[in-house]
């Protein structure tokens, strides 16, 4: 108790000291904090199910010729797994609910409302024995029993029913008829990439799964396995494998795999159509990880620094210590205790500031993070570990230095010969290499998502509008929704396509040099305009437009992509399937630039039809969504108008890249204000053990300047030491980061020069306020006692 009360008194005589460690540990220790929560609940996404070493996904896959990889979980590997290999304990088919134009967007009515859901799943009766999602209400044995059992969420009974009982009442799913409730499931943790609003029983003798019986090359849904505890999955692979073959479908090769369930989401092939903003990406892990490990570091380094900055100022304090008796450890102690209370204080703040951000760091995040030590007892171990590093890492090298110095030197009132610490000079290289790198990340991760933004995307998205025809409830009745739309005055054209990002990929033959290959493309059926209103450039051929009615049932168009993928110099007139290509468009993007554009293939076919796009003169936005409004009143549409403006669609396509700048630019911040109050602090500290020098140095003649360099030169030279040091290693690791998007900025010079100009520029700037100070004393109050 003693240790700490002469720790306060000692806080309390160097209050700028105090508030600088306290405001620096604190930040280090909440990014610690929200770092760790990050990475705990991305590392533990799925593994909360008590089998989920157990449980694996098959998949299957070939190589075609255009390079891509398909893989599809056939019907028939359901019952083999059941049936034929011992090492399988038993198999679940799970499967998205799907309307019949295979939207996932699925209509349901409660009590006569009508309702919107993307999260309705079908799954056998088997999906409590291999998954813990338990029921909060109902019997697990004997809730997926019935055809017309279902199972509806905790958060949409609450929605639905209120505080009652749902057990027995209906729910009706369009296409799919009337349901009774058999149970309702536990709040889902937010560590699963399942998650459900609506599970009903499949049927696999029924419509859809009936089509797929027996069928080695197709299939519905996806079968997980939970394989038996003396089996390896080497053997369950091998025991696969060797059925596959045996029933091979292709001519071409089959790969043979499984996926362990709980590696799906950090590998980035979770079934889940939610994904948290950087969930399931083990690149983001790293990111965080490293940068959370840095502040801290950074923060506890600082302390380092100013705690034995701050023990030159209590020279004599000590060595009236040592001379009335404290022995080196007492010393020790005594340093050591007063670190813990700086450290104590500054988690209690941190803790505090986690507590009242943890809503905003969700929201950025697009996680539930959630520090409740009552909930999750475990998580106790953060800030204790936090407390225990700091006390590590910036307790014991001061206590050791400070309690080292010498009983004579003290007492005269000199500095202690440490200025020539190899190890201070470290330390501050460190915070500004790290400061540095930080800075210039983040003006690469804007200077790339600018570039992405403005990046052509090979057709016009100004004043255009998509419509989902299945979505809004006109499903084939393209031509029917077109001619209304061509009546509003203020849209000047009307098409129709995939667009936006909604093409499917399908194997067709393609023949060269007289052999035949599968090639996989996007295909997309379009109307007769489609080039012409959406501006997509023409570079070889001709239009739908420009040909015959009679050859445009068997016309297509290919992209740039398809046209090298294939091989084929003169292209136009030749076959792909039973498709005429007839004229070759420049690339543009499906969906996002941040994917690659994919081979893609144009057919006419207006029946098949998705997607209708409107151009709609400028200025006119408000009017036409009115009168669309109005539309859907006098047609008498069942489902509330949804339309995607395309401009803002793929302005959104960018959330990452937005969010990781605005986590960067506060990270950055947070660096800044640790390390420059640190350098402003440390230079202060040590100004006034040279006041002597200075002023003796003014007497004899000393300019402005001269003196302003003395005063803080070497800690110039330290960051700019620091900025060349950054760079390389900022290169390297923001380069790794780079490679994940196709399209990127190609210089980095830019970045890093402005960058560093910044660091620079506060460097000056807070160095100098110093050495102003300093130049501006009058040398004899300085020297009037010497």
């Amino acid at each position: 108790m003693k240790f700490f009360t002469n720790g306060v008194k000692s806080l309390k005589r160097n209050r700028l000291f105090t508030f600088v460690n306290v405001l620096g540990l604190s930040l280090g220790m909440f990014c610690f904090l929200v770092s760790s929560l990050y990475v705990r609940d991305e590392l533990t996404h799925d593994k909360w199910h008590e089998n989920s070493d157990r449980i694996y996904l098959p998949s299957l896959g070939r190589e075609v010729a255009n390079g891509f990889s398909y893989t599809s979980p056939p019907f028939a590997v359901h019952n083999a797994l059941l049936n034929d290999i011992p090492g399988v304990e038993t198999v679940v088919n799970l499967a998205e609910v799907v309307t019949e134009s295979f939207s996932f967007l699925k209509t349901y009515e409660v009590k006569g409302e009508t309702f919107d859901s993307r999260k309705i799943y079908a799954a056998e009766p088997t999906f409590f024995d291999v998954f813990d999602f338990d029921l909060k209400i109902g019997d697990e044995k004997n809730a997926l029993n019935d055809p017309k059992d279902i199972i509806i969420s905790a958060e949409l009974a609450e929605k639905h029913f209120g505080k009652e009982n749902p057990i027995g009442e209906f729910i009706t799913l369009k296409d799919k008829g009337t349901y009774s409730v058999s149970g309702v499931l536990k709040p889902i943790p937010s560590n699963s990439h399942l998650r459900f609003d609506l599970i009903i029983y499949a049927d696999l003798n029924a419509h859809p799964y009936s089509s797929y019986k027996g069928n080695w090359q197709l299939g519905w849904g996806k079968n997980y396995v939970l394989m038996r505890d003396n089996y390896s999955i080497e053997d369950l692979t091998k025991d696969l494998d060797e059925i596959y073959q045996r029933n091979q479908p292709f001519d071409e090769p089959m790969i043979v795999g499984f996926d362990l369930f709980s590696d799906l989401y950090l590998d980035g092939r979770a079934n889940g159509r939610e994904r948290p903003v950087f969930g399931g990406d083990r690149k983001y892990i790293y990111i965080f990880s490293i940068v959370g490990a840095l502040l801290f570091l950074v923060a506890c380094f600082n302390y380092v620094n100013l705690k034995i900055a701050g023990s030159f100022a209590q020279t004599k304090d000590m060595a009236i210590r040592k001379v009335l008796g404290a022995s080196k450890a007492k010393l020790i102690l005594l340093s050591i205790g007063e670190t813990a209370l700086v450290a104590i204080i500054s988690l209690v703040i941190a803790i505090i500031a986690v507590e009242l951000s943890l809503g905003d760091v969700n929201q950025i995040l697009g996680k539930r993070l959630d520090l409740s030590f009552i909930k999750q007892p475990e998580l106790l171990l953060l800030p204790f570990g936090a407390l225990a590093l700091v006390v590590l890492i910036s307790g014991i090298y001061p206590a050791l230095v400070s309690s080292s110095f010498n009983i004579s030197s003290l007492l005269k009132g000199s500095l202690p010969n440490v200025n020539r610490s190899v190890v201070r000079k470290l330390i501050v290289g460190f915070q500004f290499v790290i400061c540095a790198g930080l800075l210039s990340s983040a003006f690469i991760i804007r200077g790339q998502a600018k570039y992405m933004i403005n990046k052509d995307i090979g057709y016009n998205t100004e004043n255009v509008f998509s419509i989902g025809l299945y979505e809004n409830g006109f499903g084939r009745r393209y031509e029917q929704l077109k001619s209304e739309l061509e009546r509003i005055p203020q849209i000047s054209a009307v098409t129709g396509s995939s667009l936006p990002s909604s093409m499917m990929g399908m194997f067709l033959p393609v023949i060269k040099d007289g052999e035949e290959t599968q090639a996989l493309f996007r295909t997309s059926p379009v109307d007769l305009n489609f080039n012409e209103v959406m501006e997509v450039e023409l570079i070889k051929g001709q239009t739908f437009a420009d040909i015959p009615e009679s050859r445009l049932e068997n016309a297509a168009i290919i992209n740039e992509t398809a046209y090298k993928s294939v091989g084929i110099e003169d292209i136009i007139g030749k076959k792909i399937d039973r498709f005429e290509i007839i004229g070759v468009v420049k690339d543009f993007h499906v969906a996002s630039v941040k994917s690659e554009i994919s081979p893609v293939i144009l057919t006419i076919n207006k029946e098949e039809i998705r997607n209708l796009q409107f151009k709609f003169r400028a200025g006119e936005k408000d009017v036409v969504m009115a009168q669309l409004e109005q539309l859907w009143k006098d047609q008498n549409v069942q489902k509330p108008l949804k339309t995607t403006e395309l401009a803002t669609f793929y302005a959104n396509a960018f959330k990452r890249e937005a969010t990781l700048l605005t986590i960067f630019n506060g990270l950055t911040a947070m660096l800044v204000i640790i390390a420059f109050l640190g350098l402003f602090t440390i230079a202060t500290f040590e100004s006034q053990f040279r006041e002597r020098e200075l002023s003796i140095r003014k007497v004899l003649g000393a300019d402005y300047l001269s003196l302003l360099k003395l005063s803080n030169g070497r800690f110039l030279g330290l960051v700019l030491i620091s900025l060349l040091l950054s760079i390389p290693v900022t290169y390297e690791l923001i380069s790794g980061w780079l490679e994940g998007f196709p399209y990127r900025v190609e210089s980095l010079t830019t970045y890093f020069i402005t960058s560093s100009a910044v660091v620079l520029f506060l460097a000056v700037f807070v160095l100098s306020l110093n050495g102003h100070k300093n130049a501006q004393k009058n040398p004899v109050d300085v020297l009037r006692n010497e």
